[in-house]
């Protein structure tokens, strides 16, 4: 079974709707009417200014699905995306603790977040 969430409700993440293989996922427009909810956030090509708001959507969403270890991935280089994933995660009632990957899951590149 896959989970899905209506693109609709992306500011509040909360219907959760399960469909077959057969149903098409995107309008006629190419919009995607469904986003699939997993584990891991990758920021990479993200605007910096949306980001905040994606990481705690993103953190509401996992622990409303009962996830408890997540990825978030933010690239190693200069990164302005590790410095806003690190700030978003601080002091988040959600997060229980937060650190760099292990280097197999992407090292400084990527940071996993373990939810209460």
């Amino acid at each position: 079974m896959i989970q899905w969430i209506a693109a609709s409700s992306i500011d509040y993440w909360n219907p959760i709707v399960e469909l077959d293989d057969q149903t098409d996922l995107q309008d006629d427009d190419g919009i995607p009417e469904f986003i699939r909810v997993t584990d891991e956030l990758d920021l990479h090509g993200t605007p910096p200014e949306i980001i905040p708001e994606m990481i705690e959507e993103f953190l509401s969403n996992a622990s409303l699905l009962g996830l408890k270890r997540l990825r978030i991935v933010h690239g190693k280089g200069k990164s302005k995306l590790k410095y806003l994933t690190l700030k978003t995660l601080k002091g988040n009632a959600l997060v229980k603790a937060y650190g760099d990957a292990p280097p197999e899951n992407g090292g400084w590149g990527a940071t996993i977040v373990i939810l209460n």
